[in-house]
C-alpha cells in the first residue's frame, strides 16, 4: 500500500512505537497498539521485498539489454 494512504508516516510510526516501548509498562500497552505495530512491520517487510524484486528485475533487464546489444 502506498504510504500516502497511511494514517501516519513510517517515520512517525517508528518514533511513536519506540516511545511506547520505552515509556509505557507492558501492562499499559493496549493490544490494539500491538496489532497496529504488527501490521506496520509486516507492511514494511512487504515493501522491502517489493523493492528487492524491483531491483532484481532492473538487473535482469539490464543484462538482457547488454546481451541484445552484442
Amino acid at each position: 500500500m502506498d504510504e500516502m494512504y497511511w494514517p501516519i508516516t513510517l517515520a512517525d510510526f517508528r518514533e511513536l512505537d519506540g516511545y511506547l516501548v520505552d515509556h509505557l509498562p507492558r501492562i499499559q500497552k493496549e493490544d490494539q497498539w500491538d496489532t497496529v505495530a504488527y501490521f506496520f512491520r509486516e507492511m514494511l517487510k512487504q515493501r522491502e521485498e517489493y523493492q528487492r524484486l524491483e531491483d532484481m528485475e532492473r538487473e535482469v533487464m539490464a543484462a538482457v539489454q547488454r546481451c541484445l546489444e552484442h
